[in-house]
């Protein structure tokens, strides 16, 4: 989201707001075990790991403000 407000004809200041995996769904990594015999056979038992510095959308819920003076 991004709203711009003018001061002067020349100034102005953007306000930006980047939302990353914003309704918190978790994703879920396909299961390693492909054993047909093997009780955990097909069961989504992990989610991605959580990391802060990829803006991917697999993380958790991250917002980012930014303000930017314009002239």
């Amino acid at each position: 989201m991004v709203k711009d407000f003018k001061i002067t004809e020349r100034q102005s200041v953007d306000f930006h707001a980047d939302f990353f995996n914003q309704f918190n769904h978790p994703n879920f990594i396909i299961p390693g075990d492909f054993n047909v015999n093997s009780p955990s056979f097909g069961k989504l038992t992990n989610d991605t790991p959580t990391c802060l510095c990829t803006f991917s959308g697999i993380g958790p819920r991250v917002i980012q403000y930014g303000l930017y003076y314009r002239f």
